[in-house]
């Protein structure tokens, strides 16, 4: 992470690389106001060993803090998280930065876990729980400050004007008794102050233990406070959430929000080739007032229930109609849209988390083990009868993208691990020995090929596991497995039709 600020003379930039419309959505007029958010670079734009610095219409530096996450081939920048500071903005004005190359420069202090406990900043989880078999109910809880102080969290942002932890675990009741299913996670994202003042928290509940003996639904009642102030409980009802399915609220300690949303230039974002071109168009202010702008838990939102259901579906394509709005409007409207259906992903039950490594589970700490295929499963994961409604389906033949294009203009943690754990279930779905292909190939049930079911449903698979491979940053412990899985799958199909070792194979190599 390298930060270039408004007080540190930068050299001449050596180019435009694309600009950012920073739009107060309220009439407050702002001051001293951050803004995050996640922005992907065409290769060579920010060469190796090169950062980002910004400036205003009239070429005066706006403070800037680049956190690099992702990398091309040749070492330039592809995926970073920016976090810019305005020192005034006006009520309901847009300020347009303008983002340039630079050399690195020296890395400045960051913003620390102990200016953020220096504070009264807390977050708390608390699940008053319905009794299910031998597990007891009662008022479960966890907080974001008692978690950082007593666990090792993952350090996402880094610098002098933001830093952000995760932290999570089991919910416990009063006796300190965890939950053994149930847990909560914290993505605690402090922005710098003396004293600090500005916290964002994202606040995930998760039912999605992998081998935990009797999954099973849990029904609840929440409550997600940050301070004093309740975020979310659900209207005080009850909340069933389901088996390997999660949920999340957003909120600001202080209710500190600067409400600032960053409109990123479509066109450069289609040029990166992170995503496909598009046509030119523009939805009517009449369909962009129609869409949906959230999802509350255990909502699918507007995905289909069933997603085997044949026929045309708006989650069907490169990208789902909602991340294709946004790709090609970047309108407010269509960015509450695509992340509310990437929310209602989330109440699918494909989320399997590791208890060992705290990731998704990989087929590689799994090699034998099988969600279609449960009776030459070694270990069997344990998948209770299916009371969710939402059902993924057999395979993926109509599995959108969900999580992929949030993360890449949000750089939110949570869309980065929702994107994951589909492409990770998408592996450990196929059986162990499907997974290794042919005879002669030399795979195994770790080499991670595809269910060749349907021709579709490879090709989803392979779109959502590209996009993972890409875009997951280069330090991830899962950088590697998704890279390798999908490099698998394609020296797989070369030797099948290029290498005519299947009977499907032609002249033309395909």
């Amino acid at each position: 992470m390298i930060t270039v600020t408004a007080s540190t003379p930068a050299p001449a930039p050596t180019g435009t690389i694309t600009t950012v419309q920073l739009q107060n959505t309220t009439a407050t007029p702002q001051t001293n106001a951050p803004i995050t958010f996640g922005h992907v670079f065409k290769q060579g734009d920010v060469p190796a060993g090169s950062t980002v610095i910004a400036k205003d219409t009239s070429s005066n530096p706006i403070t800037l803090q680049v956190d690099k996450k992702a990398t091309h081939p040749d070492g330039s920048l592809r995926h970073a998280i920016l976090t810019a500071k305005l020192s005034s903005l006006a009520g309901s004005a847009t300020q347009t930065i303008t983002l340039y190359p630079q050399a690195d420069g020296v890395a400045q202090t960051p913003v620390s876990l102990a200016n953020l406990l220096a504070t009264t900043f807390d977050s708390q989880v608390s699940l008053n729980v319905q009794p299910q078999g031998t597990i007891p109910g009662g008022i479960y809880t966890a907080s974001a400050r008692t978690l950082l102080q007593t666990t090792t969290p993952i350090q996402w942002l880094s610098g002098p004007e933001v830093s952000e932890w995760i932290v999570g675990g089991p919910v416990k009741d009063a006796s300190g008794n965890p939950h053994p299913h149930l847990t909560a996670y914290f993505h605690v994202r402090a922005y710098a102050g003396s004293p600090i003042t500005k916290v964002r928290v994202d606040a995930v509940v998760e039912n999605n233990w992998t081998m935990v003996t009797g999954p099973s639904d849990f029904t609840y009642i929440p409550n997600v406070t940050i301070g004093s102030t309740s975020i979310y409980n659900n209207g005080g009802l009850n909340l069933t959430h389901y088996t390997h399915a999660r949920w999340h609220q957003v909120g600001w300690w202080n209710n500190a929000d600067p409400k600032i949303y960053p409109k990123l230039d479509i066109n450069y974002l289609q040029d990166t080739k992170a995503i496909s071109k598009y046509e030119t168009l523009t939805p009517t202010e009449v369909f962009l007032n129609s869409v949906r702008q959230s999802t509350p838990p255990m909502d699918n939102g507007d995905h289909i229930d069933y997603m085997d259901q044949t026929g045309g579906q708006d989650g069907i394509g490169p990208l789902p109609r909602w991340d294709a709005v946004y790709a090609v409007s970047g309108d407010k409207r269509a960015f509450n849209y695509m992340n509310a259906n990437t929310d209602g992903g989330a109440a699918y039950p494909i989320h399997f988390r590791d208890e060992n490594t705290g990731l998704p589970a990989t087929i590689d700490s799994h090699p034998n083990s099988s969600l279609a295929d449960p009776v030459s499963s070694v270990p069997v994961i344990p998948v209770p009868g299916r009371a969710n409604p939402h059902d993924p389906g057999s395979f993926s033949s109509h599995q959108p993208s969900i999580g992929y294009l949030p993360y890449l203009v949000t750089g939110d943690y949570y869309y980065l691990e929702e994107m994951q754990f589909w492409s990770a279930y998408n592996l450990i779905w196929v059986s162990s020995s499907g997974r290794a292909g042919q005879s002669g190939f030399g795979g195994n049930g770790s080499t991670g090929l595809w269910y060749n079911g349907t021709l579709r449903g490879q090709a989803w698979a392979y779109r959502s596991l590209a996009q993972a491979a890409s875009i997951t940053p280069d330090a991830h412990l899962m950088k590697n497995y998704f890279t390798t899985k999908l490099n698998n799958n394609i020296a797989y199909d070369q030797w099948l039709y290029v290498a005519k070792n299947s009977t499907q194979a032609n002249d033309l190599g395909l």
